[in-house]
């Protein structure tokens, strides 16, 4: 038997709408990571929790320990730590496939929607892991002075009761 010449099935109204969609958001996903950092700042005011820590390592009747340490952060400090990462220019980020295993510190952002920024250090740089942009998860390394300054500086005395960064 033969369609009806002029019959239209509705299921094309709403393939169509459909495929155009998936099409749309395949091409932002491959969207270049960098300039969605730069586009998608931190917003301190869809932050829903904070938690900072540390790795204490000391040495008790000669054995080695280690603990970690919540750090409570003030609104001062988040602030700043979100104009720092913020303000970072282009140039000092580099896009990472994974991160480091040797961290000494870090701070979560807990971001309305289920979404984070994880700030972490080692001693010598800093990297952010961030699923808030783009519905991907995105890991770099910021060069950052000031945020490096404040990991130093909360690191202090947490390595056998001594500051292994130096003052400058």
């Amino acid at each position: 038997m033969k369609p009806k010449k002029g019959s239209f099935k509705p299921i094309y109204l709403l393939a169509v709408p459909i495929i155009a969609a998936l099409v749309i958001l395949q091409f932002n996903q491959h969207a270049d990571p960098l300039s969605s950092i730069m586009n998608r700042p931190i917003d301190v005011e869809k932050i829903s929790s904070t938690e900072m820590g540390r790795y204490v390592y000391s040495n008790q009747n000669g054995a080695g320990f280690v603990e970690f340490e919540y750090i409570p952060l003030d609104a001062q400090q988040i602030g700043n730590i979100a104009t720092w990462i913020n303000e970072a220019p282009e140039s000092a980020i580099t896009m990472l496939d994974n991160m480091p295993s040797n961290i000494s510190a870090g701070i979560v952002f807990k971001v309305k929607s289920n979404k984070e920024v994880r700030i972490q250090y080692n001693r010598d740089k800093v990297y952010v892991t961030r699923t808030d942009v783009n519905r991907q998860m995105l890991r770099y390394s910021i060069e950052q002075a000031e945020l490096q300054n404040f990991f130093d500086e909360q690191l202090k005395g947490s390595y056998l009761g001594e500051d292994p960064v130096p003052d400058v």
